[in-house]
C-alpha cells in the first residue's frame, strides 16, 4: 500500500495518493498551459522528479518558457536536473516505433534514478496528440497496463488527449483506462468518471478503510519492497508498530534493521537475504526497540514476486506486534508449570513421606512387646512434620505469587535473632549468630523473610553432624550500593560445583534428582528474588566443597 498523498496543484483534485493515473481532455494550448504548469509547479516544490513529454500544440521549448514564467527560480530546478521536458519523439516513438514495454520500463527506470538522487517520486505527463489510428489500440493497452501497475510505485501520471481528435468510442476507452478524467467546461475543470471506475474506486476506498481498521485492531502492518527501485513502503500500522507517526520517516530496509535489537538483527537480515536469493517465504520473530525506548516483539512474514527468469523483483508481507500475546503465552506456560509443580509436590514428595511414615507405623504395630518401639514412632512423627512443612511452604509460595504479602521495612537483625531462638532447643547442635557489631539493618521485604533464613538454617542442621555449630554471620557491605549480607555455614558434605547453580531450582515430575529437596531452597530463591536480592551457595573452605557449604543472601539495605 502506497502511503502519503501529494498536492496535485489543481484545486478540483486537491491531494492525491502516489499511484494515481488520470487523464486530461483539452481543447486549446491554453488548457494545457493552465493545467500542466501548476501541476508541475506543485511537484517541483514537493521534491519530486518531473518529466513532461510534449507534443503539439505545446512543444518542449514553449513548455519550458511557460514554466520559467510561472516560477522565477525555474532555472535552479533545471540546473539540478529535477525536471526534464522533451518531445514525444525522444520518448514514445524512437525511430518512429512505439514500444509499450520500453516506455513502461523507462518510467520505472526514471523513478529508480530519481529515488537514488533523493527525490520522493516521479510526476509525469505525456501529450498524446501524436497518436494515429494504427497505434491507438496498442497505446490504449499500454494505458491499461499503466493503470494496473502504477499503484505499486511513487508515481503520479496524467495523460493529455486532444478532445477534437477523439470520437465517442475513443473517449470511452480513455475514460475506462484511467482512474478519472478532467475536462474544462465554462472555464472550470470538471471530473469525469466512468460508472465502473467510480464504483471500483469507491469500493477500493472502502476496502482500504476496512483494511486500515483491521490492521489497527490486530496490530498487523503491511509493507512492500521493490527490489528493482529499492522502494520500500509501509502501511500506517507498520509505522505505529515501530513507534512512529505514519509518514514520519522514509521507510527503507536499513531503517527497518535499525529498530531490531543487535542480538536479532543478523538473524533477521539472513532470513530476508535468503528469501531474496531463493524466493522462499520466511516467518521470523524478533525484538525491536521503539523510538521512545519501548521494547516490543514483532512477527514478520513475507511473499515474493519473481520475473520470467525466476529472479525476485518484489517482496511484500506483514509485521504484527505480538508483545501482549507473547506475554500471555509465557504467563498460560508459567501457570502450567506452577500447577505441575504443586501436583508434583503433592503426588510425589508428600506421597513418599506418607509411605515412609506408614512403613514405620506398621513396624511399630508388628514389633514384640519387649522391644523398644520409640524409633518406630519418632520417625513417622519427623516425616509427618516434614510433610506439614512442605504443605505450608506451598501455601506461602502461592500467596507470594498472588501478591498477598505486602513489602515493608524489615529489621534483619531481629529476624535472625528469632530464627536463632527457634532452633535453640535442638539437641547436640548450637546455632550461633554473629552480628559483627551491627545493631540493625533494614531491608524491603515482608513477613516471609523469616522463612528465608529458617529454611537455610534448617537445611544446615539437617546436613551437619551432632555437636557441630551452625553459624549465621551478618554484615553490611557496599557492593553496588549498601547491602545487608547474611551467611549461613554448615559442616556437612557440601555441594559440588556442578550442582551449585541448580540447587535452588525445583525439578518437576518426581525426578530422582529432586528427591529429598522439598520446597525449601526453591522458596528461598523465590522470596529473595521478590525482594530484589541475590542468593547463592559457595564452599565454606574455598576450593574444597567437601568441607561444608556457605549459603549467602544479599539484600539491598534501606537507609534509616
Amino acid at each position: 500500500m502506497i502511503q502519503g498523498t501529494r498536492k496535485s496543484g489543481i484545486d478540483v483534485i486537491g491531494h492525491v495518493p502516489w499511484g494515481t493515473h488520470f487523464g486530461l481532455f483539452y481543447k486549446t494550448k491554453q488548457d494545457l498551459h493552465d493545467f500542466l504548469v501548476p501541476y508541475f509547479e506543485a511537484g517541483l516544490k514537493n521534491n519530486e522528479f518531473c518529466m513532461w513529454v510534449t507534443a503539439e500544440p505545446l512543444n518542449a521549448e514553449e513548455a519550458k518558457a511557460c514554466m520559467a514564467e510561472a516560477l522565477p527560480d525555474f532555472d535552479v530546478y533545471m540546473d539540478k536536473g529535477q525536471i526534464e521536458i522533451i518531445p514525444y519523439t525522444e520518448w514514445y516513438t524512437i525511430d518512429d516505433v512505439f514500444d509499450p514495454e520500453r516506455v513502461l520500463n523507462g518510467w520505472v527506470e526514471k523513478l529508480r534514478k530519481a529515488r537514488e538522487r533523493g527525490f520522493s517520486g516521479l510526476r509525469l505527463t505525456g501529450n498524446e496528440s501524436w497518436l494515429e489510428s494504427n497505434v491507438w489500440k496498442d497505446f490504449i493497452d499500454y494505458e491499461q497496463t499503466i493503470n494496473d501497475v502504477i499503484g505499486q510505485y511513487n508515481m503520479l501520471a496524467v495523460c493529455s488527449y486532444p478532445q477534437d481528435k477523439c470520437d465517442a468510442n475513443d473517449i470511452l476507452e480513455v475514460v475506462s483506462t484511467h482512474q478519472f478524467i478532467l475536462t474544462r467546461r465554462n472555464g472550470d475543470w470538471k471530473i469525469i468518471e466512468d460508472q465502473g471506475q467510480k464504483k471500483a474506486r469507491k469500493a477500493l476506498q472502502e476496502s482500504e478503510a476496512e483494511l486500515a481498521r483491521a490492521q489497527r485492531i490486530s496490530h498487523i502492518g503491511s509493507w512492500t519492497w521493490d527490489l528493482m527501485t529499492d522502494e520500500v513502503t509501509w502501511s500506517d500500522e507498520s509505522y505505529r508498530n515501530y513507534g512512529l507517526v505514519p509518514g514520519e520517516v522514509k521507510p527503507t530496509y536499513e531503517n527497518f534493521l535499525s529498530f531490531i535489537v543487535p542480538d536479532d538483527r543478523e538473524r533477521v537480515d539472513k532470513e530476508v537475504r535468503r528469501a531474496i536469493e531463493t524466493g522462499d517465504k520466511y516467518n521470523v520473530i524478533y525484538k525491536i526497540i521503539r523510538k521512545d525506548g519501548t521494547p516490543r516483539i514483532l512477527l514478520s512474514e513475507n511473499e515474493v514476486i519473481t520475473d520470467s527468469s525466476g529472479k525476485v523483483i518484489r517482496m511484500y508481507g506483514t509485521n504484527q506486534d505480538i508483545t501482549e500475546s507473547k506475554q500471555v503465552v509465557e504467563e498460560l506456560k508459567a501457570a502450567k508449570q506452577q500447577a505441575e509443580l504443586y501436583l508434583d509436590l503433592m503426588g510425589h514428595d508428600i506421597n513418599n513421606m506418607h509411605q515412609i511414615a506408614l512403613g514405620y507405623l506398621e513396624l511399630a504395630k508388628d514389633s514384640q512387646a519387649d522391644h523398644e518401639p520409640t524409633i518406630f514412632l519418632d520417625k513417622p512423627i519427623e516425616v509427618l512434620q516434614r510433610s506439614a512443612k512442605l504443605i505450608n511452604n506451598v501455601r506461602k509460595l502461592q500467596k507470594l505469587q498472588d501478591g498477598m504479602f505486602q513489602d515493608q521495612d524489615v529489621e534483619v537483625c531481629k529476624v535472625l535473632s528469632n530464627v536463632q531462638r527457634e532452633f535453640g532447643a535442638m539437641p547436640d547442635k548450637t546455632v550461633m549468630l554473629n552480628l559483627n557489631g551491627w545493631g540493625q539493618c533494614h531491608v524491603r521485604a515482608n513477613e516471609l523473610l523469616h522463612d528465608v533464613f529458617s529454611n537455610l538454617v534448617s537445611n544446615a542442621i539437617k546436613h551437619t553432624n551432632d555437636r557441630v555449630d551452625i553459624i549465621i554471620d551478618m554484615d553490611i557491605i557496599k557492593d553496588n550500593g549498601r547491602n545487608c549480607r547474611v551467611m549461613v555455614e554448615d559442616y556437612g558434605p557440601g555441594i559440588p560445583d556442578d550442582f551449585k547453580g541448580a540447587i535452588f531450582n525445583r525439578t518437576l515430575k518426581g525426578s530422582a534428582n529432586a528427591k529429598g529437596m522439598g520446597l525449601g531452597l526453591y522458596l528461598v530463591k523465590s522470596l529473595v528474588d521478590s525482594y530484589g536480592g541475590q542468593v547463592w551457595v559457595e564452599d565454606r573452605i574455598m576450593g574444597d566443597h567437601a568441607k561444608g557449604a556457605r549459603f549467602v543472601v544479599m539484600l539491598p539495605a534501606v537507609e534509616k
